[in-house]
């Protein structure tokens, strides 16, 4: 009997270690885990604010462009990719891109919401040029709620119905037949800005958009025209009518062409550690200050990304 109390004893002594062990290496797993989510999130202010001066110096690049030349053409410093620099860990890449020199969805419709045959006739045939079907403008056109000639009112004396306007290209997602490969394909070529801006920086537009804005224009020509413009670029639209001789659409081209813009995109990485931000924004150059402005950010792009709006005026 007494060596069973004996040998009891020195079990319930080697759970009573087992237990203090435990129990200390189960803090020390705690104390472990709450300096890791410290560093984490301290890591990511860091990157958060690397950012935020990403922005900054997107917005001096787009403020000393206005202040040194009207014109908007792919050999100036914005139009330069920052490629991936590392920095006391931190690594960034960023990239502006010239949204007006891509077709605006939005300008399917005039600020009143009604048809522009002309726009629509353009979205056509860049469909065309991405071998996508034609059935994705009439989609569009009734997901955008767009009306057919200058009514203002239906016949019932109510008012007519306002235009749905698009607000991101992630909003193409509702849109009958916009699959992600879609989207994908036609991303390079439109963009979404307000109702309104309808003009197309003739010096940065990709050669398919050209193609579809100008089908008479020999495509060589187009091509050849577009690869001088980092050196050789357009400098105002008479200068584009003249080297292109646009002959049937001549009167047209002015509706529609320009060679600057004020309206770009930046799209930007930073990471620091296992810690990454993909950031895009949308800025707007006031063009007689000249001074950028951040319009709207998204961090994280993806799914359900977190928006952060700064301004809605167009």
């Amino acid at each position: 009997m007494k060596r069973d109390q004996q040998g009891m004893a020195v079990v319930m002594a080697l759970l009573l270690v087992a237990l203090a062990a435990s129990a200390s290496a189960l803090m020390l797993w705690q104390q472990h885990l709450w300096f890791r989510q410290v560093e984490v999130e301290q890591t990511r202010a860091q990157v958060r604010e690397v950012t935020r001066a990403g922005i900054s110096w997107a917005t001096a690049v787009l403020q000393y462009n206005r202040m040194t030349s009207p014109v908007v053409y792919p050999g100036q410093l914005w139009a330069q990719p920052m490629p991936e620099t590392e920095a006391q860990g931190v690594k960034v890449s960023g990239v502006l891109s010239d949204m007006q020199g891509r077709f605006n969805l939005n300008a399917l419709g005039t600020r009143e919401g009604v048809r522009d045959p002309l726009r629509i006739a353009q979205f056509l045939r860049l469909l065309a040029q991405l071998h996508l079907p034609s059935s994705l403008n009439t989609a569009l056109l009734e997901h955008m709620q767009l009306r057919i000639g200058d009514v203002n009112q239906e016949d019932d004396g109510l008012p007519a119905v306002q235009a749905h306007w698009l607000e991101r290209m992630e909003m193409l997602r509702w849109v009958n037949g916009f699959t992600p490969d879609v989207i994908a394909r036609l991303e390079p070529y439109v963009t979404v800005l307000p109702p309104g801006v309808n003009r197309i920086n003739v010096n940065t537009a990709p050669v398919p958009l050209l193609k579809a804005l100008m089908p008479e224009v020999d495509s060589a020509l187009l091509e050849a025209q577009a690869r001088q413009r980092p050196v050789n670029y357009f400098l105002n639209v008479a200068d584009f009518i003249n080297r292109l001789h646009p002959d049937e659409t001549r009167g047209r081209v002015r509706d529609w062409a320009a060679t600057d813009s004020v309206w770009f995109g930046l799209e930007s990485r930073v990471r620091q550690g296992r810690v990454v931000l993909a950031t895009r924004a949308l800025m707007k150059v006031d063009p007689g200050e000249g001074g950028a402005r951040l319009i709207w950010r998204q961090d994280g792009v993806g799914a359900l990304p977190r928006q952060e709006k700064h301004d809605d005026n167009p």
